[in-house]
């Protein structure tokens, strides 16, 4: 069924706008499983150091998170969707930047300004997905996740192969950005200015070895967790704008977790070991849990 548009709003039927959606999602995976393959490769570009490359990645985490705590307030005003049709040109012409800055410090400006435009379009694309869950009453953020998962194993093996071939990284990065830069116009056209609201109703290459069953067990626990949660933040949300401002603060959290979680563990496991590290978390994911399901019972279902 196709809804009417009305003033600032999202109009275009369910279906349409679920691949809208999901094709932002497939074009940000593209480009940001592009860049984290072309790691090693910028290492032996600027000849970093593993210290130097962890400030490289430090310097795309920070950014990303300003970018994304930034995207609050701005897609309450103008929309999560005027945000993307810039991002979505933005993000592959940085990535083009990365291997023609000049220097370590050229590199973590460039870094950062890919990292910070990554964020926006991160939490954007999520506000824009909840909104139009909140819209047509459907589940959707669990597929957009998915297509993001989706175009990052084609990027990377892609990248992976053109390795191989011996192909410059600055070919690969071109051939990429051109890519997603085509995709991005193409789905910016379609995409509305406004958030969605309620439509009218009547009334480095290693050694191979097997994966642990632990590590697939948490791969399919975070597969199916995280796009859950994005939806129990929107729903648990009084209006759009208040929506899109729980979303962008939820990433941030998400982020924030990836960044230091890491480090955090690294140091604790240093102290006491990895076994005593890993088991410390046990009680605090059983605090979560019930804390958890206290929040979750106050959440509408739709």
């Amino acid at each position: 069924m196709m809804h009417r548009e009305r003033p600032g709003g999202i109009g275009v039927g369910t279906s349409r706008a679920a691949w809208q959606a999901r094709a932002v999602f497939f074009l940000n995976g593209l480009v940001c499983a592009s860049y984290i393959a072309s790691l090693p490769a910028l290492k032996g570009v600027f000849r970093l150091d593993d210290g130097a490359l962890g400030g490289v990645g430090f310097a795309f985490a920070f950014a990303a998170l300003v970018g994304m705590q930034a995207m609050g307030p701005l897609t309450a005003a103008v929309g999560a969707g005027t945000v993307l049709r810039v991002s979505l040109a933005a993000l592959p012409l940085l990535l083009i930047a990365l291997p023609s800055a000049r220097g370590l410090g050229g590199l973590l400006v460039a870094v950062g300004a890919f990292g910070a435009v990554h964020g926006a379009t991160d939490a954007a694309m999520n506000v824009y997905a909840v909104g139009i869950e909140r819209a047509h009453g459907r589940r959707l953020v669990n597929s957009c996740h998915a297509a993001w998962s989706a175009s990052a194993v084609v990027a990377s093996l892609a990248m992976g192969v053109t390795t191989a071939a011996g192909l410059d990284l600055r070919v690969r990065t071109t051939v990429v950005a051109a890519i997603a830069l085509a995709g991005g116009m193409v789905v910016a056209s379609t995409l509305t200015a406004g958030d969605p609201v309620r439509p009218r109703r009547r009334g480095v290459r290693t050694r191979r070895g097997r994966w642990p069953r632990s590590l697939i067990v948490w791969g399919l626990a975070g597969t199916v967790l995280l796009p859950l949660l994005f939806s129990a933040v929107g729903r648990a949300a009084s209006d759009d704008a208040d929506s899109g401002l729980l979303v962008t603060r939820f990433t941030g959290f998400v982020y924030t977790g990836i960044l230091l979680g890491p480090a955090v563990l690294g140091v604790a496991a240093g102290r006491v070991g990895i076994a005593v590290a890993m088991g410390m978390l046990v009680p605090v994911l059983a605090a979560v849990t019930i804390v958890a399901g206290r929040a979750m019972s106050s959440v509408p279902h739709t």
